[in-house]
């Protein structure tokens, strides 16, 4: 059974430019089919870290600085 939470989970994975409008029913099922399956194979694990801060630079690459290394957030 798919909840509500299912579901802005997958449109978190797409973005914030991503409304669930953009989907017909049946795309929906099968994308949420699809996360269920990668959630089951434990693709889905918290970010390390590092990586987080690799992953968040990346998408705020505005923001860089000379000092990240040395932040401790």
């Amino acid at each position: 059974m798919t909840s509500e939470l299912d579901i802005l989970r997958l449109l978190q994975r797409y973005g914030d430019e991503t409304d669930i409008a953009d989907f017909s029913p049946e795309e929906l099922k099968e994308l949420l089919d699809r996360m269920e399956a990668d959630l089951a194979d434990g693709e889905d694990l918290p970010l390390s870290k590092t990586a987080f801060k690799e992953k968040y630079f990346a998408y705020y690459d505005d923001v860089k600085d000379k000092s990240l290394d040395k932040q401790d957030w």
